[in-house]
């Protein structure tokens, strides 16, 4: 039987790109997934779209902000909901390839020592797509200084790890760069990542 992913979501006014985020995810050829999606205070019709898509796909489930917190206290909101044995990232703006959740899946199957994994990526707009932008394979904590070691929306994270690592810090200092700071902490922690030289997530 195939382990459930949680995948988490923040959203501030997305109704413009959210429906076709969520469309490649219901594309998947990976199919015991959750939709865990924050919609943090947006002013236009987000919440609206959610609410169709949580009422039709028993899979997916929103929770809303009281006031608008950021990108990383709306994640953390979706951790508490996680039932998962792994946690995937996906922003509302982007694509998921259909073979992105079976391939990392897998690859996390297969690769016992591995606790995260991620992909490249591929830039897109509208219908047209361009460059690859490519990340090490096998990153240690001695490539952080020389840039973000894995693509934070491409992640698939054991469950586990990440709330070992109580998922993302909320400080003035990490604002818009909460992922650099959780692979700090990844890496101090003794965790170890990858990432699958295939552009499975569209930007």
């Amino acid at each position: 039987m195939q382990k459930l992913v949680s995948i988490i979501m923040g959203v501030y006014n997305g109704a413009d790109t959210l429906e076709e985020a969520i469309e490649s995810l219901k594309k998947q050829t990976y199919k015991n997934w959750e939709l865990i999606v924050c919609d943090d205070c947006s002013t236009d019709s987000t919440m609206s779209i959610l609410e169709e898509y949580s009422t039709s796909d028993a899979r997916i489930k929103v929770i809303q902000n009281e006031c608008n917190l950021g990108l990383a206290a709306s994640l953390n909101q979706c951790i508490k909901y996680v039932n998962g044995s792994f946690i995937a990232r996906m922003d509302c703006d982007d694509l998921s390839d259909p073979l992105r959740l079976e391939k990392q899946v897998s690859y996390l199957e297969e690769h016992a020592e591995c606790d995260l994994v991620g992909t490249y990526m591929k830039e897109f707009e509208g219908k047209k797509y361009g460059r690859v932008v490519e990340t090490k394979i096998n990153p240690t904590k001695f490539d952080l200084p020389k840039g973000a070691p894995f693509a934070h929306a491409t992640i698939l994270v054991r469950s586990e790890v990440m709330k070992e690592l109580k998922g993302y810090c909320i400080s003035n200092h990490t604002v818009r760069t909460e992922d650099v700071d959780l692979w700090y902490r990844f890496f101090a922690a003794g965790f170890i990542g990858a990432n699958i030289p295939e552009a499975l997530y569209y930007v």
